[in-house]
């Protein structure tokens, strides 16, 4: 099938079937834009099919997923709808539904809803922040590229069939950040040439990085520091002045050039004076801002920032990403596998108390007490959300510490899949009964340790948390808080070893320590 005619078939044909008429159909003629395999075919991957069965949280029964490749994806697909807004409502729902299944099948990387007329595709890599590429009939019709990526719909329909790595935030997000720490580099050196002292050209650039950062993810007007960029390239001259202006406006809260800005501060911001910059400088920074800051990666972010100020820049970033791998291997036995050994015990605790629950309560059915049956449910399913809340808030509280933690890689990787671990909680909660204001979330930075003998090192360590939080928030929904950034004090400016007057340096205490 060539996309023209998928495109023109599914823009009446969405509308005229149900999920349970259409999936089949429908993933079989995705498969063919991009010579995928269907379930049945001659040469099939092993363990491809459709409706594979999973145990349906909450209850006795068991889900089916409507399509599942082992190491690939899970395919959820939905009734079409007729308004964005009901689209998103269905698609989310079945994100959510498929997000559950995940765990039983493996946790493949990709997940992929539709509802006919939309498809998208979410990756679920272990230890990176969920991205989603949506394709609407137009999309797959021209193969254009995608808003946010250089990959055209039928790549990523190729990459979901043959290839998910390709799809892996990690890839993309190493050459953003790569290249643009590489060019806020270049304005570093410049600076330092030009007679700054180097803790002052740092700090300055990380208040201007956290800026660019803010301006993708929402947290600043969109164009912004574009504009403030453009300024300072015309008028040079004027543009320490703006720079100061700016900062000190994300300081305190208040107005620059017209527009609001939130309240930041948290130590970043107490010092807002700004760096006077040349024709150049500005216009290599307005290069690095147009990048998307809101796809850096937090775990290879602070090692490039701290090199991009050395000459030698270009010959040591390989070695950073290569790192995030020892990172993850860390993470998991130090943190991870008690927690999750934990949660496993929660996690059976609470469906026990819903499935007991659930024969007591057919048995009422069954005598025709349907009121009791029903209070029966309930009370079970407030029992599990008791049950998960009381583990949520243990996450809450749970600290990790590294006792040298350079740029803070570890303690960011930790943060990662303390929230990811804390969505799967609130995930069950939800399909309790749960609202988002019965278990709000608790992970937080603060939970974060860290003591690093660098006081610029430390300082970085707090900005990559702070950058890892807000990835993790933006990508699932959450709020931005007021003040945006806490004054916090869990990365301590310190010798691990020794006190200035030569005694032993007291750690703080932590659930979990990891040593480099």
């Amino acid at each position: 099938m060539q996309p023209h005619e998928f495109a023109q078939k599914w823009r009446t044909r969405a509308y005229e079937v149900t999920e349970e008429q259409a999936y089949q159909e429908h993933y079989q003629d995705v498969a063919s834009l991009v010579g995928g395999f269907v379930p049945g075919q001659a040469g099939a991957p092993e363990g491809l099919t459709y409706q594979a069965g999973v145990k349906k949280v909450g209850t006795t029964d068991f889900g089916k997923a409507d399509v599942f490749q082992p190491g690939h994806f899970i395919w959820e697909a939905k009734r079409a709808a007729k308004t964005d807004a009901a689209r998103a409502k269905v698609l989310g729902g079945a994100l959510q539904q498929a997000t559950l299944y995940a765990r039983d099948l493996g946790n493949p990387p990709l997940i992929v809803t539709t509802d006919f007329v939309e498809l998208n595709v979410h990756t679920n890599f272990t230890g990176t922040a969920p991205k989603t590429f949506r394709l609407s009939l137009e999309d797959i019709e021209d193969d254009c590229p995608l808003e946010g990526t250089e990959l055209t719909a039928l790549q990523v329909l190729r990459a979901v069939f043959h290839d998910p790595n390709v799809l892996d935030p990690r890839l993309v997000r190493e050459r953003i950040t790569t290249e643009a720490t590489g060019r806020v580099g270049e304005v570093a050196r410049a600076l330092v040439r030009a007679g700054h002292p180097k803790e002052q050209v740092a700090h300055f650039l990380m208040r201007v990085v956290f800026a660019m950062f803010s301006e993708d993810v929402g947290l600043l007007e969109k164009g912004l520091l574009t504009r403030l960029l453009e300024r300072a390239k015309k008028y040079p001259e004027k543009s320490q002045s703006y720079f100061s202006e700016l900062f000190g406006a994300m300081s305190t809260g208040g107005e620059f050039w017209g527009s609001d800005i939130r309240y930041f501060n948290g130590g970043l911001f107490d010092k807002h004076d700004g760096l006077p910059l040349t024709e150049k400088d500005a216009d290599d920074l307005l290069s690095a801002a147009k990048l998307d800051w809101a796809e850096v990666e937090p775990a290879i972010f602070g090692g490039l920032f701290e090199s991009s100020l050395e000459k030698e820049v270009r010959g040591q970033r390989g070695a950073h990403f290569t790192a995030v791998t020892e990172i993850e291997r860390i993470v998991e036995p130090v943190v991870m596998l008690d927690l999750h050994r934990q949660w496993e015990e929660v996690r059976t605790q609470a469906q026990a108390v819903v499935e007991v629950a659930e024969i007591k309560a057919l048995a009422e059915v069954g005598k025709g007490h349907t009121r009791v049956a029903e209070d029966t449910r309930a009370q079970a399913r407030k029992q599990a959300i008791g049950i998960l809340h009381k583990f949520q808030k243990h996450l809450g509280s749970v600290t990790v510490l590294d006792a040298a933690c350079g740029s803070g890689n570890f303690l960011y990787m930790t943060l990662k899949r303390l929230l990811d671990l804390e969505h799967e909680v609130r995930l069950m909660a939800f399909q309790y009964g749960a609202g988002d204001f019965d278990i709000p979330p608790l992970v937080h930075p603060r939970q974060l340790l860290g003591i690093e003998i660098e006081d610029f090192a430390a300082e970085l360590a707090s900005v990559t948390l702070w950058i890892g939080y807000f990835q993790w928030n933006r990508a699932h929904g959450g709020q931005w808080p007021t003040p945006v950034l806490e004054r916090l004090e869990n990365i301590q400016h310190h010798d691990a070893l020794l006190n200035e007057d030569g005694t032993e340096f007291q750690w703080p205490e932590a659930t979990y320590t990891g040593l480099k």
